[in-house]
């Protein structure tokens, strides 16, 4: 495509080559040089897949190749030999992994990667310092392929991006951009299942898939008749904005509105229960918000008191934000004026809800990554008005951060935090939380909490959902609800949000299998468990 959309690019000087792929946002999400290049560094940018930028480089240079079948490794080893670069990042460490480091004269005194796909065996990554990835199977197999560490990192757009696109129209009610093949079968079903769902509905709202695969066989007609090709750099970006649909948003029902938290805006639009129907244009109430990094899903709640509720996870496992409104909980009037942060230190405060008895505002917290197995635990926090919960300078009660625990504004942070109100196992990912209100005993002081599940334990934890009793002595105790996600079959299933009827069911989401499950209130009333957990 890119090509086809530059004729006679072969032709053309290699840093003019260079500078269209970059203009064209090639590697945008996770190619780094052109922001640290904006930032001061001294940074070069290249594209050893670009056959055509590559050659020409070449014969500018006025060499030749040794072995013509292996230009790609001899090429990109001359450059780095001629830029001599004290940081050396490759964006495909399979291809260009221990075997093409040996190649070079010059040697770089940091190496990284990135991967987030499946690593073929015999991939050698000795002599890189570390691997970075957001790939669960990565972090398990990267030591034992010589990496000195896998560090996890989401990529993104950069905020620049939007600024550097005119609006457009938008032109799709759902898009998805990205890989199909044999080993998302997820992936499959839930574009399959759109697709039907398009034409048991008379096709009332557009798909717009742009996919690649190398197995076209395996692709269901469903997903095929939809697919308009991959695309690539900043087209990725224009095609997602100019979509309707944004998916894993948060929402809330609250009056005659149902309102929305996207990820840079939050906005609302009146809602007709009786026909389930929105009626009317949205209403933007808060805008302007970030999306990079990690976490960057909001979750928003209409509060008893009437006012707006934004939560905001961090860009980062453990960092000091640019943006103070990341890792908080943000407090707005009801039209999204006179907001104000409500509680921070919070690293990702994904559910929260109200304690029906005295009106408590409750949080659940996943704590950081890359320190173990057992720590630091993740937190339900009881948030109050200017409190700080202590990330990203100590966890849990009392654990002190080994990078951020130790730095010179710390002890005055760290005399503030407040401890949680209880503790999860670690790597547990508690997500939505809900206090029951109706059911057996009018809720009886009693929450349930979907437990996601642990990405990246060596014994997996979690993926089941739970009670937990609030008792008048303050402790909190913790029950089994639902379990069965995993099993001796396998994972079946991830929780992620809990929501409860008036006639007491109890609604589960699966984001996993894309399910949603009740659970009735016979089966409610007939489920006490023995106790599991005592408070932190």
């Amino acid at each position: 495509d890119f090509s086809a959309r530059h004729p006679g690019l072969a032709d053309l000087p290699y840093a003019r080559q260079n500078a269209l792929l970059r203009e064209d946002g090639f590697g945008i999400v996770h190619m780094f040089a052109r922001y640290l290049g904006a930032r001061g560094y001294d940074t070069e940018l290249v594209f050893t897949e670009c056959e055509p930028a590559q050659r020409k480089w070449l014969a500018e240079q006025g060499g030749a190749l040794a072995r013509p079948e292996d230009w790609r490794h001899e090429i990109a080893a001359r450059q780095v030999d001629a830029a001599r670069p004290d940081i050396l990042y490759v964006t495909e460490p399979v291809y260009y992994d221990r075997k093409f480091l040996d190649r070079l004269t010059h040697r770089p005194r940091l190496v990284i990667g990135w991967k987030a796909a499946a690593t073929p065996p015999g991939t050698d990554w000795r002599g890189f310092a570390a691997i970075l990835s957001n790939f669960q199977l990565t972090f398990a197999v990267g030591p034992g392929l010589g990496a000195g560490c896998v560090e996890h990192i989401v990529p993104g757009f950069p905020e620049t991006l939007a600024d550097e696109l005119p609006p457009g129209p938008k032109a799709w009610d759902v898009t998805f951009l990205g890989s199909v093949s044999s080993e998302h079968r997820k992936r499959n079903e839930y574009l399959n299942g759109l697709a039907r769902a398009q034409l048991v509905r008379d096709r009332d709202f557009t798909l717009g898939y742009f996919l690649r695969t190398a197995e076209p066989a395996i692709v269901p007609v469903g997903i095929a008749m939809h697919n308009r090709g991959p695309v690539w750099g900043a087209a990725m970006h224009r095609i997602l904005r100019d979509s309707r649909i944004a998916l894993n948003v948060g929402i809330d029902l609250a009056g005659n509105f149902l309102y929305v938290a996207e990820a840079t805006r939050v906005f609302r639009v009146r809602f007709d229960a009786a026909r389930g129907a929105l009626v009317g244009e949205p209403q933007t109430l808060v805008s302007g918000l970030t999306a990079d990094g990690a976490h960057w899903r909001k979750t928003v709640r209409i509060g008893p008191d009437g006012a707006l509720y934004l939560g905001q996870g961090s860009t980062c496992n453990v960092c000091i934000e640019r943006d103070a409104r990341r890792a908080t909980m943000m407090r707005f009037a009801a039209d999204g004026s006179d907001g104000e942060i409500f509680a921070s230190g919070l690293r990702n405060p994904y559910g929260f809800d109200w304690a029906p008895w005295d009106g408590a505002l409750y949080a659940t917290e996943n704590g950081r990554d890359l320190l173990g197995d057992d720590r630091p635990p993740d937190e339900l926090n009881k948030l109050e008005r200017g409190g700080f919960y202590g990330w990203p300078y100590v966890h849990g009660n009392g654990l002190l951060d080994p990078e951020f625990g130790s730095r010179p504004e710390a002890a005055a942070r760290i005399a503030t935090a407040r401890a949680p109100a209880f503790a999860f196992r670690a790597h547990n990912a508690p997500l939505g939380l809900r206090f029951l209100k109706f059911g057996r005993d009018g809720g009886a002081r009693r929450a349930l909490v979907a437990l996601h599940g642990s990405w990246n334990r060596s014994v997996p934890d979690g993926y089941a959902v739970v009670e937990l009793e609030f008792r008048s002595d303050g402790t909190i105790v913790s029950r089994p609800f639902l379990e069965g996600f995993r099993g001796a079959a396998g994972l079946i299933g991830r929780p992620g949000d809990v929501v409860e009827a008036p006639d007491g069911s109890i609604f589960v989401s699966d984001d996993y299998s894309g399910s949603i499950y009740r659970v009735q209130p016979p089966a409610v009333r007939a489920t006490r468990a023995p106790e599991q957990d005592a408070a932190a």
